[in-house]
């Protein structure tokens, strides 16, 4: 939220997020649905000492001749974590912190895409003689990795989320098991502890918003908001501010910023992102394509702001204040009766922030690129 703490989102109601950083406002957040495979992210179960009881599911080991000691666990920042200490002289080099859950306790195909994410901290100690920390997936039956990506350059003092994308390429798999690992130097000093916030294994291309679970997997269901409000629906100009998702759409998906449509795929008006980062301003009447305005590339994770007018034989766009892009021939759809804002009436998710959804009655082709400036 606006302090820039996590907070649970009741059901049916909006969803604000926040920059972790400035703490500026980015929007209504619009997500699909997805589902968090790590069944205790919470740390339910665990147990302060040396070494302690790790959380349900958890196992803490593989630690090339280091102990542990779960120094403690709580909240902070409405982000539920557990501090642990690695601690001795190394005998090897290398081996595993912590598992998120057992062998068998995620269900996983080959070929699908994983984000492991977690928030992560250095609170005591120092990564002397650690030479790599990673994110790691590990397949099973087999037992393969199906991805590390070592994060050791960007943990700090500051409790922050980061992740790792994995696509699993092993025939074999039916589960996963999400890590993190690390190499050290072998018959080297190591002490420090190492601050774990809500890990999260989700099928999708990046890290979405936390998913608390305490014993099961756990799903979010996907964001859905409307605007069926008429006069705004009769507006032939649409100006949105908001924010690219942090990754691109997958070969043949898109990304629905808007979708106005009179209940039915056959009259509909939207601007959306395909694959290749394109931002698109269409309109189908009758299921006849009239218009289809190529704005341009959007990179991932950036904030912009999109004009765009719908009138017959005058279609036209700005992206962020640039030349209009034209249709001068088309008719423009009638008779809409719900906006989609950030998805589709079937999915095709935004996966990302809408700052503002401003409509206008009309507009002239020098006035769009003022509003999109």
């Amino acid at each position: 939220n606006s302090s820039g703490v996590l907070v649970a989102a009741a059901a049916d109601a909006p969803r604000f997020a926040y920059d972790p950083s400035s703490l500026g406002s980015r929007g209504l957040l619009i997500e699909g649905a997805n589902t968090n495979g790590i069944r205790n992210n919470t740390m339910q179960g665990a147990v302060a000492g040396t070494p302690g009881t790790p959380p349900w599911n958890w196992t803490i080991g593989g630690l090339a001749g280091l102990s542990s000691q779960i120094v403690g666990f709580g909240t902070t920042s409405g982000i539920d974590y557990i501090d642990i200490r690695y601690f001795g002289t190394t005998n090897a080099t290398g081996g595993y912190l912590a598992s998120f859950d057992t062998t068998s306790g995620i269900a996983s195909a080959n070929g699908q895409t994983w984000t492991e994410s977690a928030w992560l901290a250095l609170v005591a100690g120092a990564f002397t003689n650690i030479t790599n920390l990673s994110f790691n997936m590990v397949t099973y039956p087999g037992g393969g990795s199906a991805g590390s990506v070592n994060v050791l350059g960007s943990i700090d003092g500051t409790f922050k989320r980061l992740s790792m994308v994995s696509t699993i390429a092993d025939v074999s798999n039916v589960n996963i098991q999400p890590r993190i690992s690390f190499n050290c130097t072998n018959g080297a000093a190591v002490d420090f502890t190492l601050r774990i916030g809500l890990p999260q294994a989700e099928q999708a291309p990046a890290a979405s918003s936390p998913i608390r679970t305490t014993g099961t997997a756990a799903t979010r269901a996907e964001d859905v908001a409307r605007i069926t409000n008429a006069a705004a629906l009769s507006d032939q100009v649409w100006i949105i501010r908001a924010r690219t998702a942090a990754f691109s759409p997958p070969a043949g998906a898109v990304q629905y910023l808007m979708k106005v449509d009179d209940g039915t795929p056959t009259n509909r008006r939207m601007i959306r992102r395909s694959a290749d980062n394109h931002l698109h301003v269409f309109a189908i009447l009758g299921g006849v394509g009239q218009c289809d305005l190529d704005l341009g590339v959007i990179a991932n994770d950036t904030d912009f702001v999109v004009a765009a007018r719908f009138a017959d034989n005058l279609f036209a766009a700005s992206l962020n204040g640039g030349a209009i892009v034209t249709d001068l021939a088309g008719t423009n759809p009638l008779g809409m009766t719900t906006a989609r804002v950030g998805r589709s009436s079937s999915g095709s998710h935004w996966n990302s922030t809408i700052r503002t959804v401003e409509t206008r009655r009309i507009a002239t082709d020098a006035e769009l690129p003022l509003l999109a400036a």
